[in-house]
C-alpha cells in the first residue's frame, strides 16, 4: 500500500474500449460483492493516482467497498494504464559524519559498500535494500528506519539529509 504510481497516456485506450471496462469490472470486483462496479467508480480510482499517489491514500480518499484496489492496480500496470514511480535518494552532505566517526558500511552480494555509495541517484530504495545483506537493515527498513552498525544507534532515514527523485 505505500507504492506509489502515476497514470500513463495508454489511460485514453481505457476511456475508449468498451470491452476492456467490462474486463477490468470483472477483474477488479471484491471478493463477495454482488454487484460489479461501474466504470465510472473504477475510471476515477485510476484517475486519482496523480503525482504519484500512494495506493493507501487513494483507498482511504475514495472508500469505494466493490473495487479490489490491488486487482485494480494489477491490471493497470499490467495493460501499461499506470506506471509504479520509484524512490531514488540522494545524499546531500555526509551523513557518516554527522551520525558517527566511523564509515556506515551495509554489507553486500559484492563485499562492503557505504550508504553514501548506494544514494547517488542511481539507485532505487527496493535496490538498495535488496543489495544488502545485512538482515538488521532490511527489517529495519520496511520500517523506514536504517542501522549506525558503528555507534550501535538507530536513525530515521526520514531524518537523513537526503533529497528524493521520483522516477
Amino acid at each position: 500500500y505505500k507504492n506509489r504510481y502515476i497514470v500513463t497516456p495508454e489511460i485514453r485506450e481505457l476511456y475508449s474500449n468498451s470491452e476492456r471496462q467490462k474486463e477490468l469490472a470483472f477483474f477488479t470486483v471484491r471478493k463477495g460483492c454482488k454487484e460489479l462496479p461501474t466504470f465510472y467508480d473504477i475510471f476515477q480510482m485510476v484517475c486519482a493516482f496523480d503525482h504519484g499517489s500512494k495506493v493507501k491514500d487513494i483507498t482511504n480518499k475514495l472508500k469505494l467497498t466493490n473495487i479490489d484496489e490491488k486487482k485494480l492496480v494489477q491490471y493497470c500496470v499490467l495493460k501499461g494504464y499506470l506506471r509504479r514511480v520509484r524512490q531514488y535518494p540522494i545524499l546531500l552532505y555526509d551523513v557518516n559524519e554527522s551520525i558517527s566517526n566511523g564509515e556506515k558500511m551495509l554489507n553486500t552480494k559484492n563485499g562492503k559498500k557505504s550508504f553514501k555509495e548506494f544514494c547517488d541517484g542511481t539507485n532505487d530504495m527496493d535496490n538498495i535494500q535488496c543489495a544488502s545483506t545485512d538482515s538488521r537493515l532490511n527489517s529495519m527498513n520496511r520500517k523506514q528506519q536504517s542501522y549506525d552498525a558503528f555507534s550501535n544507534r538507530k536513525y530515521q532515514i526520514n531524518d537523513l539529509p537526503l533529497l528524493t527523485l521520483w522516477k
